[in-house]
């Protein structure tokens, strides 16, 4: 009788230790789920907060200023992330291109400073003397913003005049 008793101690001990690491396993299943599905969340954040920064334009009246705020946008992403020319248009990839009337603005920093100042300039000649060259008499640009499908980032900005 004695032996039977402490078999069932035993028994019990087994069951409440098999109970014991079934709990910890759901808890772990459960919480990397949830874990998981956080992760998620904060990487769907980020990338619709990367895109809001040139979808911003789309289909507004931009100046050659806000041209210029994307190209540097886009200058800085590319930089960061160590991508060159070669990768232009590629949806595949994270690097940004941005064109005005047919002619890429995002690259080596000089020929970009070339570029705005030819641009500015080209768009301060073009204004209304008489409106005292305010902001409002600056030539205005369409842009379109195309977002990849494998990506889901922009890749592309295109401005054209209006």
């Amino acid at each position: 009788m004695e032996n039977a008793s402490k078999a069932l101690i035993m028994a019990a001990g087994v069951l409440v230790g098999v109970l014991i690491l079934s709990l910890a396993v759901y808890l772990i299943v459960t919480f990397g789920s949830e874990s998981a599905q956080l992760h998620q969340q904060v990487a769907a954040d980020q990338l619709n907060q990367f895109n809001s920064q040139y979808l911003n334009y789309e289909g507004s009246d931009a100046t050659i200023y806000d041209v210029v705020t994307v190209a540097n946008m886009a200058t800085e992403n590319n930089i960061n992330r160590n991508l060159g020319n070669a990768s232009r248009n590629d949806d595949s990839t994270y690097y940004i291109s941005v064109s005005l009337n047919g002619g890429y603005l995002e690259g080596n920093i000089e020929d970009m400073k070339k570029n705005y100042d030819s641009y500015i300039n080209d768009d301060l000649d073009d204004m209304d003397t008489s409106a005292n060259r305010t902001v409002d008499a600056l030539p205005k640009y369409s842009c379109t913003v195309n977002i990849s499908d494998k990506t889901s980032r922009v890749y592309q900005v295109i401005f054209t005049r209006l």
